[in-house]
């Protein structure tokens, strides 16, 4: 069956999309925060917008969908400046391509003031529903086809 998104791709067999639009709908995972020192050339620079990465040892699982607090450090004080700033992982390259086994390169979009979190989390936990709902109405649907299929063999074999 085509994907009912792209409608190029073959959907798998319990699902109406593709495994490649499914990644782009599917609700991000974990939604862990991890507290991250950031040193202030770099915390200026995504704050800024000019780098929308981190490259980080993976030893906290990072996964798409959770977020990071990356917090200024003062190396020569060494302590926080007080500034931090909220990103979202959007992507994780987990080794390979000439990355070293335990790291991790981390792109990265700002996330909304601390104020709007709680609403953006609302509305997560919304689509997070939505499409949980749409899997199950997909599932019941490939239930359906099957019980008629199944009704069909049965009343072949009586006739």
């Amino acid at each position: 069956m085509k994907c009912a998104d792209c409608g190029e791709n073959e959907a798998d067999d319990c699902f109406t999309v593709c495994s490649l639009c499914w990644d782009k709908r599917r609700p991000l995972p974990g939604f862990r925060e991890h507290e991250l020192k950031c040193w202030p050339g770099p915390f200026q620079a995504v704050v800024e917008g000019r780098k929308r990465f981190e490259y980080r040892k993976n030893d906290r699982g990072f996964e798409v969908g959770d977020i990071l607090v990356l917090r200024e450090w003062d190396p020569s004080s060494k302590d926080y400046t007080g500034r931090s700033v909220r990103a979202r992982v959007t992507y994780a390259l987990l080794g390979g391509f000439g990355i070293p086994d335990g790291f991790a390169v981390l792109s990265i979009e700002l996330g909304m003031p601390p104020a709007q979190e709680t609403s953006a989390r609302e509305k997560q936990v919304e689509l997070e529903l939505e499409l949980a709902l749409r899997r199950i109405r997909d599932l019941a649907l490939k239930v359906g086809v099957l019980q008629a299929e199944r009704e069909e063999i049965l009343k072949g074999n009586r006739e």
